[in-house]
């Protein structure tokens, strides 16, 4: 290893490390992004959000948006198992939660391998997805404008990259003008859980969590060639303006010269496999510790054991305090507003009123545990990405994050993280980069964070005059 300008904070993998022989995968082609067949009855915010102050800092606005998901769903419809109480026998409670989670593994092998019988999901579900906007927009520095998109780890709301968005923010940027960040929730996760609470289902393929980013890239993020008016309710572009960016990215009806991913885990994959189908919207993809594995990776007990470890996990809190209390004692190295954005967006009142309550009220989480643990049942797509990342046109940075402490989480894998990582931060090598962040965990500090941004910035100022077509 050889070290970076981060001093004692990082370290990289400096030499080529080659991918290993796998077992290849047969890729399942892209599911197309078909228009609602009918006019969508949009649902409101909730209360809380209406609540919140349009102001981020002295240079941002922030206001928060909702589009519909992809549609149809990749999977049938499978309504959710039913879980006993809590109040039922720890011997009860214990079996029920194991032939759960054996039954929701099953599921997903099944349709994984394309035996799930059954009509696609055409149930509607909405996401919701924050925008920061600079102030002034129309006055330019001279810089190249660049717009980012953001994409959480599991189970984190929209609003925990808001530490780092401080960082980045506050200051103007000494490469590029940062006309805004869209900040995009998964269907089960915090507001978006919220506007889909009863209608979620009982399985879930990961691949829609690529799905609903794409369509919020190609069809809902407005056209401002016709209106620079941003609606709570984002409406579908026309075709044209969705094929244009299919071609050429932003450049034609955003004017934005650099448009950067960044996500983390689940988010890190699922923006992969965005740029994979559709390379023209990125310049440079910016991925933190992402589920991107070697197919066989895992194997069905790390399925199980994570499945029936979400489903077990604690639900509710007596209070805000409570709740904040027990996080910081789970994840001592989380940055203190890290904490308190988790703590604010994270969880809701449990009579359902909202953020706004007293801190004495109960809270419990916005997503389920039982949301939660469908998730971590997916494994084909993160094995798929993994697959196809060679093909990731070299215009397009790569810069990957991991955490020293990845280990730390006891997570038993038959591949171990310190060999996977190499193997994948150099499966692309071409215009890629790589480090391993000293003293972090899963969640990596932003301050960290915003060093590498700096550098992926860099890197994307040289492909502003390349030709923007698909595949290039």
């Amino acid at each position: 290893m050889s070290s970076t300008g981060l001093g004692r904070l990082s370290s990289t993998f400096a030499y080529y490390t080659p991918s290993p022989k796998y077992a290849t995968l047969e890729l399942r082609p892209w599911l197309p992004l078909e228009a609602h067949p009918s006019q969508l009855i949009y649902p409101p915010l909730p209360r809380a959000v209406l609540s919140r102050s349009p102001s981020f800092n002295e240079n941002y606005t922030v206001t928060t948006h909702v589009f519909p998901a992809a549609y149809p769903r990749s999977t049938p419809y499978v309504y959710p198992f039913v879980l006993p109480s809590e109040s039922a026998s720890k011997t009860k409670r214990k079996a029920a939660i194991n032939a759960t989670a054996k039954q929701i593994v099953e599921i997903r092998e099944a349709d994984e391998a394309g035996e799930l019988r059954g009509e696609r999901d055409r149930r509607t579900y909405w996401c919701t997805v924050n925008r920061y906007a600079r102030k002034n927009a129309q006055e330019r520095s001279g810089r190249p404008s660049a717009t980012l998109v953001f994409a959480p780890p599991a189970v984190f709301p929209k609003e925990i990259w808001e530490t780092t968005l401080h960082n980045l923010l506050d200051k103007p940027h000494p490469l590029i003008e940062i006309d805004e960040v869209w900040s995009w929730e998964p269907i089960q996760h915090g507001d978006s859980a919220l506007l889909n609470a009863g209608i979620l289902g009982g399985t879930y393929g990961l691949v829609d969590h690529a799905r609903d980013l794409a369509q919020l890239l190609l069809h809902f993020i407005p056209d401002f060639t016709r209106d620079d008016c941003v609606p709570t309710h984002l409406q579908r572009v026309s075709q044209t303006v969705s094929d244009a960016r299919i071609r050429h990215g932003f450049a034609l009806d955003h004017g934005t010269g650099v448009f950067i991913g960044i996500g983390h885990s689940y988010g890190g994959c699922a923006m992969t496999k965005v740029a994979l189908e559709f390379p023209a919207l990125f310049s440079g993809l910016l991925l933190i510790d992402p589920a991107i594995n070697q197919p066989g990776t895992y194997d069905l007990g790390f399925r199980f054991s994570t499945v029936a470890g979400a489903l077990v996990r604690r639900n509710q809190w007596k209070s805000r305090d409570e709740a904040r209390s027990v996080v910081m004692k789970s994840f001592p190295r989380w940055h203190a507003s890290i904490v308190s954005t988790y703590i604010t967006y994270a969880l809701i009142d449990t009579d359902g009123a909202g953020l706004e309550g007293a801190e004495n009220q109960k809270v419990g989480l916005k997503t389920s545990p039982y949301q939660e643990a469908l998730l971590y049942a997916n494994t084909r797509i993160l094995y798929e990405v993994w697959q196809e990342l060679p093909s990731l046109p070299e215009r397009i940075a790569l810069r990957f994050l991991r955490p020293e402490l990845h280990e730390a989480s006891g997570v038993p894998s038959v591949v171990p993280e310190e060999k996977a990582f190499p193997e994948r931060a150099w499966r692309r090598p071409a215009n890629a980069s790589n480090t391993i962040i000293k003293g972090a965990e899963h969640l990596v500090r932003s301050v960290v964070l915003l060093h590498h941004f700096t550098v992926l910035s860099a890197d994307c100022q040289c492909t502003l005059h390349t030709s923007y077509t698909r595949g290039v």
